[in-house]
């Protein structure tokens, strides 16, 4: 009776060693789980831009893009690929035709914007990282210094770039955005789409880090 009461706490001892011994591996599976959905700024980009137009329209049609700028920061990231980013870009239009877009020597747009990216690695040191965006805009006619109205409006964006890792912590990269604008106007219906629906395509290049 002895021997059996023995080999049955021997069992038990075991079994619990056991269960114990299991269990670890599922507690670290589940701390990765939880490690992989952070909240973290991963990216800060800043880029110049050579901004253009097309279509029917003013903006393509009378103005012509000399320079831009911007900044975008992911404020929030999960697995390493789905970010969430929020951003202000420039691009400053020069006037060619006043007839069309009024007695002013230059448009400037802005625009902040909140944007959804994917990254797309290909090898170590590479990305592909196409995005969708909506923002707030505004249009500034200006003529020596000086403000002579300003539109606002949404604008609707997507793109894409491609980076590559030139430091441990810094990547440069080059991208192609398109923003559809549609700013705010007074005028005929004849001429609405004219003024309130502008196609613009911009070229960036840029850091990250």
């Amino acid at each position: 009776m002895k021997q059996f009461i023995y080999i049955a706490l021997m069992a038990t001892s075991l079994t619990a060693f056991g269960q114990e011994w299991n269990m670890a591996p599922l507690e670290k599976n589940n701390e990765n789980e939880k490690s992989a959905f952070d909240v973290k700024q991963e990216y800060i980009r800043l880029y110049l831009t050579a901004p253009g137009s097309f279509g029917d329209n003013v903006l393509a049609k009378a103005n012509k893009g000399k320079i831009g700028a911007g900044l975008m920061v992911t404020f929030f990231s999960f697995s390493q690929k789905h970010h969430i980013c929020g951003g202000i870009d420039f691009a400053a239009y020069t006037v060619e035709d006043v007839s069309l877009a009024g007695n002013v020597e230059q448009s400037n747009i802005s625009n902040f914007y909140l944007a959804y990216m994917y990254r797309m690695p290909l090898g170590k040191k590479m990305s592909l990282n196409p995005k969708i965006s909506v923002g707030s805009i505004t249009i500034d006619q200006r003529k020596d210094g000086d403000s002579y109205g300003k539109q606002q409006g949404v604008g609707y964006g997507a793109g894409m770039d491609i980076d590559y890792a030139f430091t441990e912590h810094t990547r440069i990269f080059l991208g192609l955005n398109y923003t559809l604008l549609k700013p705010e106007t007074h005028t005929i219906p004849e001429l609405e789409s004219f003024y309130d629906t502008l196609h613009q395509l911009n070229i960036t290049f840029g850091v990250k880090f």
